[in-house]
């Protein structure tokens, strides 16, 4: 089973340049906001479909620029609190292993 979730829009350049200019929020205050909304989106989602069902899980920080590559810990504390095992985490996979399930 393949189940997306798209909290797009926390990652949006133009959305989080108005919570810092127009706002007027530090960056700890925007990546609170960030991570608040993320937690509220994704509440539940992993723990009662996804790893119930039996899904395989890929982290990424689904980064738009350079400062968005440290979201991957968000997506590795999401797992971690859903319980995912690592072993059902792709991208943590031996490259053999992961190549040949990809080529499978």
């Amino acid at each position: 089973p393949i189940i997306s979730c798209d909290i797009h829009p926390l990652t949006n350049l133009r959305e989080l340049r108005h919570l810092v200019h127009e706002l007027k929020l530090s960056e700890e205050q925007k990546n609170a906001w960030i991570r608040h909304w993320i937690s509220e989106g994704l509440a539940g989602l992993e723990a009662h479909l996804a790893r119930d069902t039996g899904c395989l899980f890929s982290i990424d920080s689904d980064a738009h620029a350079p400062g968005q590559l440290d979201f991957l810990s968000y997506g590795a504390e999401r797992a971690e609190a859903a319980g995912i095992e690592p072993e059902r985490i792709v991208n943590t996979w031996p490259i053999d292993r992961l190549l040949d399930w990809a080529n499978g």
